[in-house]
């Protein structure tokens, strides 16, 4: 356990400096996932959420070398292939709506 006043006395301005800009970026990563969930939607955050993942495991891959079991490739390939259908079917379901003339209107 550590103790609150070594804490207190490492506590420098470089660090508090520190501190502040990570509860500012912390503060500003939530307030733009907010603001995206409202534009895209929480199915579509939960697709990018996936994405997300996927790119982490390619950068591993790119830049650090990493080796991925085929059980990993094989889920990100399913992954992939889900997105793709369900932007397919996205897409087919706004095109039917779009030429009945009830598709809604949304703000721009």
């Amino acid at each position: 356990m550590e103790d609150i006043h070594k804490a207190w006395a490492g506590l420098t301005g470089e660090v508090c400096w520190l501190l502040l800009c990570t509860c500012i970026s912390a503060t500003a990563l939530n307030l733009l996932g907010m603001f995206t969930i409202k534009e895209l939607g929480a199915s579509s955050m939960q697709i990018v959420g996936k994405l997300n993942t996927i790119i982490l495991c390619a950068f591993s891959v790119s830049f650090m070398g990493e080796r991925l079991p085929a059980a990993v490739i094989f889920g990100a390939s399913i992954i992939l292939v889900g997105i793709g259908f369900f932007e397919h079917t996205m897409n087919e379901e706004r095109s039917k709506l779009d030429s009945m003339g009830k598709l809604p209107m949304t703000k721009r």
